[in-house]
């Protein structure tokens, strides 16, 4: 299928009255498809809502060009524009004494209008919207009672009543606790894959975007955007060349980030199972370099599994010490 957003040697930044424009990226050409849930990621202030605002056109462009389903986004009159694109900005809003399925129905604009009175297919197609996004049984509810992950499913609602063929969304998790931000990218990936959306949203939660992303636009700090698989930007060393800072540095085996003086001193680890997992990211942060194979005088820490219950033993020169917990083993180990 043909793209839904494609741009064309794009340029992005402000206008500053009659001074020069402030350049943020140029010579951007993007493709998004439907199907498609892509994750903008990139460190903070490199221009990623600027992005977003541009080809959404709430922000004119400097340069080049927008295609929106192969026409140019400056074609588009605000209500066709809105029944094509649906745009969640990261500021929460305001909304008073209003109920989810009132503000859910906001998203029908684009076939209502201002004054218009809603049909008994527009409350159908919210009442869907609030079924597909989990949040039908606080229809009646009213937004200002809702916990952050409920509003900010709710403001999902809301854009995808728009039956729009592209989502956007800037940080949609910014203020949610983890399950909450897990909830969310779930439920974009099943908008993109399941309800033939193409979606694109900003986000700073690398370990979320490398899990649920389908494709990633990687922005570094001079504007430039690499795209891919989540998978290949790893393998392509992409992530490390624009993540990685003085001290700190993204490892590929993990997908993490890690400080340089992580695995300073070497300790062989064996065992098997959950417990050997966290044992070895446990070892890890306290500053050893976990061993393939023991060589004479390094440190043998090894797991024992007791039918879900554990024991550490720690063995060094002819001793040997049994922990209970991993907290006592990394006690006595930094002692």
């Amino acid at each position: 299928m043909p793209p839904v957003l494609q741009t064309s040697a794009l340029k992005i930044g402000y206008k500053n009255g009659s001074r020069t424009p402030k350049i943020i990226a140029d010579s951007l050409d993007l493709e998004l498809r439907v199907g498609e849930l892509v994750c903008l990621i990139g460190p903070n202030g490199v221009g990623k809502s600027t992005l977003l605002r541009t080809v959404t056109g709430l922000q004119p462009k400097l340069g080049g060009e927008i295609l929106l389903s192969g026409k140019s986004l400056e074609a588009y009159a605000p209500r066709d524009l809105a029944s094509q694109v649906s745009v969640v900005l990261t500021s929460p809003i305001s909304v008073g004494a209003m109920r989810v399925d009132e503000l859910t129905a906001m998203g029908r604009f684009p076939f209502t209008g201002l004054f218009d009175r809603m049909s008994a297919h527009d409350w159908d197609v919210v009442r869907q919207t609030l079924e597909v996004v989990g949040v039908d049984k606080l229809q009646h509810r009213y937004v200002h009672t809702l916990s952050d992950g409920e509003r900010q499913k709710v403001m999902i609602a809301r854009a995808l009543a728009q039956e729009p063929r592209l989502m956007v969304l800037d940080e949609p998790t910014a203020y949610l606790d983890l399950p909450g931000r897990v909830v969310v990218m779930n439920l974009l990936h099943d908008l993109a894959c399941g309800h033939e959306k193409a979606v694109l949203t900003s986000t700073h939660d690398l370990d979320l975007a490398l899990r649920h992303a389908d494709r990633i636009w990687l922005m570094d700090e001079a504007g430039q955007i690499l795209q891919g698989a989540p998978e290949d930007l790893v393998l392509n060393g992409s992530f490390a060349q624009i993540f990685n800072r003085a001290g700190v540095h993204f490892d590929p085996h993990s997908g993490t980030f890690d400080t340089q003086s992580s695995g300073i001193n070497p300790i062989f680890l064996e065992g098997q199972g959950l417990a050997l997992i966290w044992t070895r990211k446990a070892l890890h942060r306290a500053g050893y370099k976990v061993e393939e194979a023991w060589t004479p005088g390094c440190k043998r820490v090894r797991v024992e599994d007791q039918g879900g219950a554990y024991l550490w033993h720690a063995e060094q020169d002819g001793q040997s010490e049994t922990f209970p917990n991993i907290h006592a083993l990394l006690q006595r180990l930094s002692a």
